[in-house]
């Protein structure tokens, strides 16, 4: 806390400091304080300003890259980073629509790089970042599985600014997406240990999960995660739009997955099921209706009644 405030040049950071550093009780602490100094113009007071960032620095990172080993659904779909990049790109357009912020970012954008982790927070610390949010998503294994939710990582030795940033971003991914909420939680990764910095990671769903799968390919999802995350940032430094500003959109992505055909890990049921006449063999991965569930089931019905009564 100590290195956050003393010697800060900007009173509204140093204000931020105290109150995420768990030293303030009043939960408006820092809004009240900068309203003292900016009400009675202590600005005025200031030496040596001149010259000076007063931005506050935010730092973002879309985990691993395109081809890192293993990081990717089951049926190869969808790479990890398909998602962490796109997020991490509405975010940086989102957050430059608010007053005082500059956004960096640590990952190779084309994801042609898998940039090493002590490069990505070697460059966070250098930039000086005042946060650092590391954005992906997760997988149990290789094999599908029924794990399920959200989650935000923070440092073991819970630092109290990290632990407020990831409950406010926890909350507003949970608030927007409606996923299992699987809590703000501890782990000893690199980038949450070696930045100097508030430091979160997120894992937004798991992508050998289908059901969150195909809302991880969903590029109204991946919109809905980039907001959150910037709404968790928002209340957490006091964050307010720029006037007359509206934020950036991203040309939506046509997808690369043929919804014409089953995926990979469905094939051969879908053929099994269509060859026996239950489906008609279109629209393999549309939701099923009410109506079109009463003609799966009379026809399995008119199926099984036969071999039942042969027997």
């Amino acid at each position: 806390m100590y290195r956050a405030v003393v010697g800060e040049k900007d009173y509204r950071k140093a204000a931020w400091a105290v109150k995420n550093a768990g030293y303030a009780t009043d939960p408006k602490y820092a809004e009240k304080l900068i309203g003292v100094i900016e009400t009675n113009n202590l600005t005025k007071y200031d030496v040596n300003t001149k010259g000076v960032d007063l931005d506050l620095r935010i730092a973002i990172d879309a985990g691993h890259g395109n081809n890192t080993p293993g990081k990717r659904a089951p049926d190869d779909s969808m790479r990890e980073f398909h998602f962490n990049s796109v997020v991490a790109k509405y975010v940086v357009e989102e957050l430059r629509t608010y007053q005082g912020v500059l956004v960096e970012i640590t990952h190779d954008p084309s994801g042609i790089r898998d940039i090493p982790l002590k490069e990505r927070t070697d460059k966070a610390n250098r930039w000086g970042a005042d946060a650092f949010v590391s954005i992906h998503a997760n997988a149990v294994g290789s094999a599908w599985s029924n794990a399920n939710g959200i989650e935000t990582y923070v440092y073991t030795s819970k630092p109290a600014g990290a632990v407020a940033l990831a409950t406010k971003v926890q909350a507003a991914l949970i608030a927007s997406t409606g996923l299992r909420d699987r809590g703000v939680k501890v782990a000893n990764f690199h980038v949450l240990r070696e930045t100097k910095m508030d430091a979160i990671l997120v894992e937004c769903g798991f992508m050998d999960n289908p059901a969150e799968l195909a809302l991880l390919k969903s590029d109204s999802y991946r919109r809905k995660c980039a907001q959150a995350i910037v709404s968790g940032l928002a209340k957490q430094f006091g964050l307010k739009k720029k006037s007359g500003v509206v934020a950036p959109t991203v040309p939506k992505e046509e997808s690369s997955v043929d919804k014409n055909k089953p995926s990979a890990w469905a094939k051969k049921d879908w053929d099994e099921a269509v060859a026996n006449g239950y489906f008609d063999g279109t629209r393999p991965q549309d939701n099923i209706t009410r109506e079109e569930m009463a003609v799966v089931v009379n026809r399995l019905r008119n199926n099984l009644l036969p071999l039942i009564y042969k027997k």
